[in-house]
């Protein structure tokens, strides 16, 4: 029973950084999906970025975008499925650059 108890503590300690690496990972697919459904939709001909404003380009690419001309007019460039509470995580990882979404610089 004892061994039982000790069993599970370890468990509970040792399984914290993985579900934190997890959740990073998680992360940086997210961003990586809204870098690239920008870069999409730049070049269907409708920029998604809000010029200084990272979390409202953000938002802008879970709603869609939709370019009203061109070939692609009518298609509809949209990332699902960032639940709300991960928007914090997602956002840390990306930045706004000459009017671009992309994925933060690693620090030197």
């Amino acid at each position: 029973m004892i061994m039982g108890i000790m069993a599970s503590i370890a468990i509970a300690i040792f399984s914290q950084p993985h579900r934190q690496a997890i959740i990073d990972s998680t992360d940086r697919h997210n961003a990586a999906l809204l870098v690239t459904m920008a870069n999409c939709a730049e070049i269907a001909g409708i920029s998604p970025v809000v010029p200084g404003n990272l979390e409202a380009t953000v938002r802008r690419l879970m709603i869609g975008v939709t370019p009203t001309t061109g070939i692609l007019r009518g298609r509809k460039f949209v990332v699902n499925g960032i639940p709300e509470d991960r928007l914090s995580g997602v956002l840390t990882m990306l930045e706004l650059r000459n009017d671009q979404l992309v994925i933060k610089s690693a620090a030197p």
